[in-house]
């Protein structure tokens, strides 16, 4: 976010990236979905509804595209039977139009929406149907070979255990079902070898515990990807509200150094003033101010905390309360003095004040820094441009600094301008800082024009050299004209 002053303000964009763990209750999401090993059903109860209501919907096209090929395997089978078994085919073919007119029936039903969460009771009736009227074909058909189609169970199997979409526990116990129906047929069935019995057992009984492999495997793994897309899910709710909170912090951060600024910029008879100040960041490290004494002197401050963010919030916000309460100090080097001492008992812990402060009285003007740029001074009688610079250790760094102050005086016509470093290390995405002597040219081009002017050059000429590129520190001016 960002701030500006005489009723503009510019809003950037920023990312804010967040890290969480924990759902809404603060309790740590495992890794493995929490399942019973058994049933392959989920702990929570209001999870395993949302999973079956997800795999209904993943599974309707398979489903349905499965039904559709039994019912044309099961026209092909018809025809096999006119040669396998030709003497019971027509009776033969009479359960296999049944069984088809039933699978249709079905596929009609799995359309049905309200019908979608019994889709598992109702593939569980297919195989089971299925399987029942393939040991009756096989009765009526032993006479004449028909035993050998025991197979037909296997196929059975295979649709429940992998193309139906069934969960482990219905197509286990209706497979099984269905072997044993078959065991009960066989003991009743004349025609069929002893031997043959047995080997049609070993392969139904093998593929059936092939089956329970497979099917187990593949919903164990379809509900652990269901389980990471939930977790994700949580993660992503945590994310928007944690990003809600800071940015609700961060506003308030905002407004508070909204709050901190001058309500109005001081007018002068004899000096035009504006200034203008456009953070990195929601919350940005510049500040300035205005403070007028009894005697008719005007003292303006402009600084900049090391960092971004709330940190260089804190420190901002911890300068101008020291600002405010020793500000009836008239000597600037004292002030400065005893800014820096409270500010290093605080021990903010590396963070530190670059400050300047200009005091203007008539036309005598007195000037303190403390690691801030230079101060750029117009003379309108020479039109030159003079580069006022006083070294010196920000505030909060270095105990019982010696800070020093420059005096001169200005005329009508004179422009003097304090900024923070925002503008002459903004790049450009050659990577290209703009530096000083950019500052210093732009700002001599203008300088014969009205404070809002003189800004509005200066920025112009900023976005004009980062050509797109953001804004990677807080920019800060402070504009005086003499009039």
């Amino acid at each position: 976010m960002s701030l500006a002053i005489n009723n503009a303000l510019l809003l950037p964009k920023t990312n804010v990236t967040f890290a969480v763990s924990e759902n809404s209750n603060g309790v740590l999401l495992p890794r493995k979905a929490p399942l019973n090993p058994f049933t392959l059903s989920f702990h929570s109860p209001e999870l395993q509804k949302a999973f079956a209501e997800h795999h209904a919907q993943k599974s309707q096209k398979l489903v349905r595209f499965t039904l559709s090929l039994a019912v044309a395997l099961v026209f092909l089978f018809a025809i096999m039977d006119q040669y396998l078994i030709p003497e019971v085919a027509a009776q033969v073919l009479r359960l296999r139009i049944g069984l088809s007119l039933f699978f249709v029936c079905v596929l009609g039903l799995t359309l049905m929406r309200a019908l979608q969460k019994h889709l598992q009771l109702l593939m569980s009736g297919v195989i089971l149907v299925g399987g029942l009227a393939i040991v009756e074909i096989i009765r009526v058909s032993e006479a004449y070979g028909g035993h050998n189609y025991y197979v037909g169970l296997i196929l059975a199997i295979i649709y429940g255990h992998a193309l139906l979409r069934l969960r482990f526990i219905y197509a286990s116990i209706t497979t099984w079902l269905v072997v044993f129906v078959y065991e009960i047929a066989a003991l009743q069935f004349q025609f069929t070898p002893p031997n043959l019995v047995l080997n049609s057992t070993f392969f139904l009984v093998a593929a059936n515990v092939m089956g329970m492999f497979s099917s187990y495997g593949l919903e164990y793994y379809m509900r652990a990807a269901f389980w990471q897309t939930h977790i994700l899910r949580e993660q992503s709710r945590e994310l928007a509200v944690e990003h809600e909170r800071k940015t609700a912090e961060l506003d308030k951060a905002r407004q508070l150094q909204l709050a901190m600024l001058p309500k109005e910029i001081p007018q002068l008879p004899h000096l035009a003033i504006d200034a203008y100040m456009k953070t990195a960041m929601e919350v940005g490290g510049d500040y300035y101010d205005f403070q007028s004494d009894s005697a008719g002197a005007l003292t303006v401050v402009i600084g900049d905390a090391t960092g971004h963010g709330l940190n260089a919030g804190m420190m901002v916000t911890a300068t101008k309360s020291i600002f405010e309460t020793m500000a009836d100090e008239p000597e600037l080097t004292k002030l400065f003095m005893q800014m820096n001492r409270v500010l290093k008992r605080m021990n903010l812990r590396g963070h530190y004040m670059a400050l300047q402060m200009l005091k203007i009285k008539d036309r005598a003007l007195e000037i303190c820094t403390a690691g801030m740029p230079p101060v750029l001074l117009y003379r309108a009688a020479t039109q030159k441009l003079e580069e006022v610079t006083i070294k010196a250790m920000p505030l909060g760094s270095v105990r019982d600094f010696p800070y020093r102050k420059l005096r001169t005086a200005v005329a009508s016509g004179d422009a003097v301008l304090l900024m923070s470093d925002g503008l002459p290390e903004l790049f450009n995405p050659q990577n290209e800082m703009f530096d000083m002597v950019r500052v210093k040219q732009t700002f001599a081009e203008v300088a014969q024009l009205s404070p809002r002017e003189i800004i509005t050059h200066l920025l112009r000429a900023g976005e004009i050299w980062a050509a797109g590129k953001p804004q990677q520190d807080d920019m800060t001016f402070v504009v005086l004209k003499v009039k």
